[in-house]
């Protein structure tokens, strides 16, 4: 820029003496300078730029900057191990190995085993039943079915009830000092049987110490005539922990006989009236006492009226004889 300041006034002289004319000196002049000057921009050396590339290399090829160093107490990743060095670690004891848990065929074999030793132990206590020998349709009895506990066999035991219709048996069956007992009619409709202590059909789990008992018992009703039978089912619950068992049968039997005998003639006419009045008795006192009262309102009403027809009689017998 400096230069043109200097050419650009010589130029113009050297025009205006060539010339001798301004206009003429003045374009000569700047075409002058434009041409001098475009001269000098395609001459200029190109710049440096060996130093900026220098720099940038310089600063790509820098190592980097290595993190912090981690903080005390805690360690980073282990050094990559250098090739041809052999390094040994330091074994603080075995490796722990998780403790595995019992297979499914073990659990399987161990229940087993258990049910087999289960199964294999003898009977150990006292099963005992009262019952009526005979029953009428309709009628109810109360049965009784009692366990004894092992250290209670030595003790004779009482009778479970008493009258002169009454059958008691027993047998030997495996206690523990959990029992379950249920009874059912043997023969289809032959008996209603219903617990006296529990509202349910399931079997009526009890507690049995073992120089105690614990009993059971049912009302049953003879529904119809024959020879027909009871039956009891006793179970142990089994004493596996963690197995998903159903209780044990230890007792699976038929109970003696019970003869069942039809209602004759003049009771069955005696029961019948007397669950009719048990059941309908409003509705007979209401009956009766309209039956009553019928009558004696008919015969108030006839009575009434004869009187009042004799008293006009009366009246007019008076009248004719004061006429």
């Amino acid at each position: 820029m400096y230069p043109f300041i200097f050419i650009v006034p010589l130029l113009l002289l050297l025009a205006w003496l060539v010339f001798r004319r301004r206009a003429a000196a003045y374009i000569f002049a700047v075409l002058a300078a434009a041409l001098l000057l475009h001269a000098c921009s395609q001459a200029r050396p190109p710049e440096d730029t060996s130093s900026a590339t220098q720099k940038q290399t310089l600063a790509s090829t820098e190592p980097p900057i290595p993190p912090p160093p981690p903080p005390q107490g805690v360690t980073g990743a282990p050094p990559p191990p250098v090739p041809g060095v052999h390094h040994h670690k330091a074994s603080s004891g075995p490796a722990s190995v998780p403790a595995e848990g019992p297979t499914a065929a073990e659990q399987q074999e161990t229940i087993d085993a258990e049910l087999t030793n289960f199964y294999n132990q003898p009977a150990n206590g006292l099963y005992r039943i009262s019952q009526p020998e005979e029953l009428t349709v309709g009628d109810s009895a109360t049965v009784v079915v009692e366990l004894r506990g092992v250290q209670a066999l030595t003790v004779t035991p009482p009778p479970l009830q008493s009258g002169p219709n009454v059958q008691e048996s027993g047998d030997k069956v495996r206690v523990s000092d959990q029992m379950s007992v249920k009874m059912v009619s043997e023969e289809a409709g032959a008996f209603e049987v219903k617990s006296a202590e529990s509202a349910s059909d399931e079997p009526i789990a009890k507690t049995l110490p073992p120089n105690y008992f614990a009993s059971w018992r049912w009302n049953v009703k003879a529904l119809k005539a024959g020879t027909y039978h009871l039956h009891v089912f006793v179970y142990l619950p089994h004493p596996i922990a963690g197995a998903d068992l159903a209780p044990s049968v230890v007792y699976d039997r038929m109970q003696p006989p019970i003869v069942v005998s039809a209602v004759p003639l003049i009771a069955q006419a005696k029961n019948t009236i007397v669950d009719t009045l048990k059941g309908h008795w409003l509705d007979i006192l209401k009956w009766a006492w309209l039956a009553l009262f019928v009558p004696l309102g008919h015969f108030l009403w006839k009575r009434m009226r004869g009187s009042k027809a004799g008293a006009d009689a009366e009246k007019a017998d008076a009248k004719k004889t004061g006429a």
